[in-house]
């Protein structure tokens, strides 16, 4: 690092450290649909699992590097892993949905990259070149994955799970179960956090917000004469160890959110009305949710110790009975 090193070296690490968090939760993500992938179209889908876990890792470690020339050190404990993840570890049940779960990783990590680029912009141009070429490649890695999710989904439908969220069948059906699933996790996790730590905001306004998103989306159902599906998050979601860390679980809940919106419009097209709620849904999430975590981590609020106030036997409880 040279004398004349303008960005905040600290904020600089912690960011690699979430980027690389997110790279090794891509490669094992993508390593177990490699080996998992069956049916139709699993010799291709397999391949190019393998092919991007192998370009994550090298991502991995060009970060790796990168943090260690800042001065840092890479935090590749399995500790804590997910949590420092921008992207989620999730298995799917089948091969389109695994396509389905890696795109929408996939977007959460452009959308990541796309922000700390903006941030170093030239303070530190060694960094933010790395970061537009591995961009450049996730990118790649996204077209490859809608290329895979056009071909599987004309040819395989994924099999129902055992309990209440049976895929459904009919393409625009699968965008509302999987739209009300997101806002009935996120109703919970923001529930569970209110029934932890007290009427906290802005946890209390955003699942007043959440009560509306899902209202919006039964109407969808029931305009159609479908069944709304039950909600399997109820009282099954722990609130985290401290409102500062649920605030920053937030951050990556609405950011998250913002990629799965963004590939459920693209799915929806040609269905007025389901995209209007959608876009409504996505600009609430961007526009306002995910500015009033940022703003709270900003001032410090709440505080990093701040623990639970009340219902801490009943977050115990529900930490037993995790999904």
């Amino acid at each position: 690092m040279t004398e004349g090193y303008r960005a905040q070296r600290e904020t600089v690490v912690r960011m690699l450290n979430e980027a690389l968090a997110t790279e090794l939760v891509c490669v094992l993500r993508y390593r177990r649909h490699h080996f998992m992938a069956s049916g139709i179209h699993a010799q291709a889908a397999a391949q190019e699992f393998l092919q991007h876990a192998n370009e994550e890792q090298a991502h991995a470690d060009q970060i790796a590097a990168r943090i260690v020339q800042l001065g840092g050190e890479p935090d590749f404990s399995p500790d804590g892993l997910s949590s420092r993840s921008h992207a989620e570890y999730v298995e799917g049940a089948s091969l389109l949905e695994m396509i389905q779960e890696d795109l929408v990783a996939e977007r959460v990590a452009i959308d990541s990259y796309r922000e700390m680029i903006a941030f170093l912009a030239n303070d530190d141009p060694t960094t933010r070149r790395m970061l537009e070429g591995i961009l450049a490649m996730e990118e790649e890695h996204a077209d490859d994955l809608v290329s895979l999710l056009e071909e599987s989904s004309e040819r395989e439908v994924p099999a129902p799970r055992e309990g209440p969220k049976a895929v459904p069948t009919d393409p625009l059906e699968r965008v509302l179960a999987e739209a009300i699933d997101d806002e009935y996790r996120a109703r919970a996790t923001y529930r569970a956090v209110l029934e932890a730590f007290g009427d906290e905001r802005p946890f209390a306004n955003i699942v007043e917000s959440e009560e509306r998103h899902i209202a919006a989306l039964e109407g969808l159902y029931r305009k159609r004469g479908w069944t709304v599906p039950a909600d399997r998050w109820a009282g099954r979601v722990a609130a985290p160890a401290s409102l500062r860390e649920a605030c920053r679980a937030g951050v990556k809940a609405e950011r998250q959110n913002a990629a799965l919106y963004a590939r459920l419009i693209e799915s929806a097209r040609g269905h007025a009305d389901v995209v209007a709620v959608l876009r409504r849904l996505l600009t609430a999430s961007q526009e306002r949710h995910l500015p009033a975590f940022e703003r709270a981590l900003a001032r410090g609020e709440p505080r990093a110790g701040a623990g639970p106030r009340r219902g801490r036997g009943r977050r115990e409880r529900a930490r037993g009975r995790r999904a």
